[in-house]
């Protein structure tokens, strides 16, 4: 590979971890915020009338541009309320430390991300209590130490390589579906493992996707347990992807082959009573991470 194509390649990669970050941080931004504790009045709250009059902006510039024309209009702190569901939205970096620093009496989730729940399963994240929920978050971050992932850094760099060597010298590329595959080929072989990468891939990553494009919909946040078609593709999804990574699970334990990915320390953790992390657990563990 010569100079101008290794520059290029590290350009995508990293365009492809800013677009990752910035979609983190932006939808770490909605919330729900007690603001009424603190300083004695609720922020503007957006409904009836006013919200109606961005359906328009929304169905023809989408979500970013109407929320924008909100901050504009009401400052970086205000409510939306829609179907009975209200929404705090903290925009800009003068409310972030708030949100990042807040105490949980004064920032709460709510039921916000129920939605993820039949999304995930049960077994993990806002399906748990917070004491379990804690200390698999502490899992997740043991697994994923920056010393543990050095590890990794030269397979990453391998599925990056390989994939835009396959690239020619010009073209016409959706960069959105491109990086979102390419990331997904980075994580089946370090998350997930060489089972996944190795033998059954498009399966996995059309099963991903199905999940989260169907998981991810205003009637899916709104209304996640609606026996809507897109909510019922995403159960499918989920189970047959439950299916795959059970079956990766079982056949490392059976065997007591180990491996040098996150899913092996997944498995490899234990809760601080000694129990070990179920098959189901690891499953949704390993989906949530992905």
């Amino acid at each position: 590979m010569d100079l101008t194509s290794l520059t290029a390649v590290w350009w995508a990669v990293a365009l492809l971890f800013i677009t990752v970050l910035v979609t983190k941080i932006s939808r770490a931004r909605f919330t729900t915020v007690d603001l009424h504790r603190t300083t004695g009045q609720l922020p503007p709250l957006v409904n009836g009338v006013a919200l109606l009059k961005l359906l328009p902006t929304l169905f023809n510039k989408g979500l970013p541009a109407m929320t924008n024309d909100l901050y504009v209009k009401y400052g970086s702190v205000f409510m939306v309320s829609s179907f009975g569901v209200k929404v705090t939205l903290l925009i800009g970096p003068e409310v972030t430390a708030h949100f990042f620093q807040g105490l949980e009496s004064e920032i709460s989730h709510g039921n916000l991300f129920e939605f993820t729940v039949p999304m995930f399963g049960e077994a993990v994240g806002y399906g748990r209590d917070t004491a379990t929920r804690t200390e698999q978050m502490r899992f997740h971050i043991e697994a994923l130490r920056p010393s543990r992932l050095r590890s990794h850094v030269y397979p990453m760099l391998q599925e990056v390589e390989g994939y835009f060597a396959k690239w020619g010298d010009e073209g016409i590329v959706d960069l959105k579906l491109e990086f979102e595959k390419l990331l997904m080929l980075i994580s089946s072989r370090c998350l997930l493992g060489k089972e996944v990468r190795e033998n059954m891939f498009d399966e996995v990553y059309t099963l991903f996707h199905e999940i989260e494009d169907n998981g991810v919909t205003l009637i899916s946040f709104l209304f996640p347990y609606l026996p809507s078609p897109a909510n019922r593709q995403r159960d499918r999804a989920r189970i047959r992807l439950t299916q795959i990574l059970s079956d990766v699970v079982n056949s490392r334990k059976n065997s007591g082959r180990v491996e040098e990915d996150t899913l092996q320390k997944l498995i490899d953790s234990k809760y601080k009573d000694g129990r070990p992390t179920t098959v189901e657990e690891l499953v949704y563990s390993a989906i949530q991470l992905s």
